[in-house]
């Protein structure tokens, strides 16, 4: 699988061809993929709306940022601190970094 920096890909084929499950491979980096290339792979399907593509992809970042960003509090409370996860929530919450997305996609 041959990606290129800067372009932007989309899948067409037939139902049960196998889109999905070569997306979901890419957006997990089952298959080796440049890190300096951004991916983002949305694991359910987006209700019908006027929104963009971006739009929904912000959103979803910005909504599982939240999520992060509550269980890091959540953790960092406890009176035994689980360090191992906390950097784990940490990590994730690099990996998303929703204030670099707007530049990125771009």
């Amino acid at each position: 699988l041959d990606l290129n920096y800067g372009r932007r890909y989309g899948l067409i084929g037939l139902n049960g061809c196998g889109k999905s499950s070569l997306m979901k491979c890419i957006g997990l980096r089952e298959i080796a993929i440049p890190d300096r290339l951004d991916i983002f792979y949305l694991d359910r399907e987006i209700a019908p709306s006027d929104d963009t593509a971006f739009d929904c992809v912000f959103n979803m970042v910005k909504e599982k940022t939240e999520k992060l960003e509550k269980e890091a509090e959540e953790l960092a409370a406890c009176s035994v601190i689980d360090e191992a996860q906390l950097n784990f929530v940490y990590e994730c919450l690099d990996e998303l970094n929703p204030d670099l997305a707007t530049a990125r996609a771009s």
